[in-house]
């Protein structure tokens, strides 16, 4: 799928509108998945629901997800006490060929995802969350974006949906209408996750001259389109 075509005269609005026709997408996408998993999860009887059960469900919902050739992986991250019979599960499938991940030598590492950001993010806000550009040592090793939403049923937590889509598809998806319009697009840390301006790069914090430029929101995504001032010509060395 081709990068929409770059207005000529681009302006912070069109990227604005470029990021919700991605991200914003995306996100629209893992809430319905998220509430097909809340519905279907919890059984009648009351008992926790199984490995398997888990990946029964999530799987429907994320192939859906998976049908953007954008996306590289996409799942359902269970909340280390809803199966009973694993701590922590990750019913998630990526790659070409849509395989389900298994424990890796990674993934052991770093299997307690309950202090990631991705993970802790949605539940905190109960909205849809966006983390990186960032090294994903659980799935991918990839420099990725990750974005997920809660899935909460009435009286628990369950965990939460989400998909990665490489930083690099970010930046073809993105790069050319930031640039254009001269702006850059930052997280909710004021860490650049798409620079337009040749001054600065993914993952750059905003300096304090830089906080001050126009901004507007990109939905009700904690990302922000930011003019920056570039006060006297300053040049990245």
């Amino acid at each position: 799928m081709p990068p929409a075509p770059v207005p000529p005269d681009a302006r912070p609005e069109h990227c604005v509108r470029a990021v919700e026709d991605l991200l914003g997408s995306l996100a629209t996408q893992l809430a319905s998945a998220s509430a097909v998993v809340a519905a279907e999860l919890p059984r009648d009887d009351g008992v926790a629901p199984t490995a398997q059960e888990v990946l029964t469900v999530a799987q429907a919902p994320t192939r859906e997800v998976l049908d953007d050739p954008r996306v590289l992986g996409a799942g359902f991250v269970a909340h280390p006490d809803l199966a009973v019979d694993a701590t922590y599960l990750l019913a998630w499938w990526q790659g070409e060929q849509r395989d389900r991940i298994t424990e890796s030598a990674a993934l052991s590492r770093s299997v307690d995802y309950r202090t990631k950001e991705w993970f802790t993010a949605p539940l905190d806000s109960g909205a849809a969350h966006v983390t990186g550009p960032y090294v994903d040592y659980v799935c991918t090793d990839e420099v990725v974006v990750t974005v997920t939403t809660p899935v909460v049923a009435p009286d628990r937590v369950l965990g939460v949906m989400g998909a990665d889509v490489l930083a690099d598809t970010v930046e073809r998806e993105l790069g050319g209408v930031f640039a254009a319009a001269g702006t850059c697009l930052v997280n909710a840390r004021d860490r650049v996750v798409v620079a337009g301006p040749a001054r600065v790069f993914a993952g750059d914090a905003l300096g304090p001259e830089d906080r001050e430029g126009t901004r507007l929101r990109c939905g009700d995504l904690p990302l922000w389109v930011v003019v920056c001032a570039w006060p006297g010509g300053r040049e990245r060395s």
